[in-house]
């Protein structure tokens, strides 16, 4: 089996989300996978690594391999709106939308749904299993390595979807108000992402897929069962903001 294995590099999107996200609660058997793969990652070459919001923030026209904060690992649970926006202006573009009357509307709706549907609901699981790092079978990582993260409430889920929609369809077209869920089963947790910032789609090559393959072996032995808060989020794609977390 040949060891090398391609990456493509997503050119970095210029994008705003309103979003339910869940924060994973700190977890040393997720931290060792970061750790590890970020290790073997190291011998690309031409790319800048990047482990901080700040920096990755910074104006930079190399490559960049961005390592996920502890404070930053979460899967997205809805999407409640998506805007495109001034990439160079992205806080101040927040600021002005949080003035708005109708951000102020959404915000108390969604702050209702996640106290008294999500949070006081025992139907709403809050840990759900990590079993596999998502492995493409064309063998090519494309924008990331992420985890999937199994619950078992889909049922739940998708009643909660309908009445979001419900609750905001004076606000935004139901289309744009989705669950995260793949093939519904798993949601998705970044833990490194390979962003471009020109429009080319580079490829690099990294013997990563011995690594991801060992610890899916280990992984489909002994799932992790990872814990998780609920928070209503304002953010960038890689939840790199200053203040992503509303009230």
């Amino acid at each position: 089996m040949n060891n090398s294995y391609s990456i493509k590099f997503e050119k970095r999107k210029s994008e705003l989300y309103l979003a339910i996200s869940c924060l994973i609660k700190k977890n040393k058997e997720i931290m060792d996978i970061q750790d590890n793969l970020w290790k073997e990652l190291r011998n690309i070459d031409d790319v800048d690594f990047v482990e901080d919001i700040n920096t990755l923030n910074q104006k930079n026209n190399k490559k960049i391999v961005y390592k996920y904060p502890i404070d930053r690992i979460h899967f997205s649970l809805f999407v409640i709106l998506t805007l495109n926006i001034d990439s160079l202006n992205f806080e101040e573009e927040c600021e002005l939308f949080k003035k708005e009357k109708t951000f102020k509307e959404i915000g108390n709706i969604i702050a209702k749904v996640i106290d008294e549907e999500i949070l006081a609901n025992h139907k709403f699981l809050k840990s759900g299993k990590v079993k596999r790092i998502y492995f493409p079978s064309k063998q090519k990582i494309e924008n990331s390595i992420a985890l999937n993260i199994f619950t078992e409430n889909l049922e739940f889920l998708e009643n909660l979807e309908l009445n979001i929609k419900n609750r905001l369809k004076k606000y935004y077209p139901e289309e744009g108000i989705k669950l995260k869920i793949r093939d519904k089963e798993y949601f998705v947790i970044n833990l490194i992402r390979f962003i471009n910032n020109d429009d080319s789609n580079d490829i690099k090559e990294s013997s990563i897929y011995e690594k991801i393959e060992k610890i899916n072996k280990e992984l489909e032995e002994k799932p992790i069962k990872a814990d998780f808060d609920i928070e209503f989020v304002i953010s960038d794609p890689y939840l790199s903001n200053k203040n992503p977390f509303l009230e």
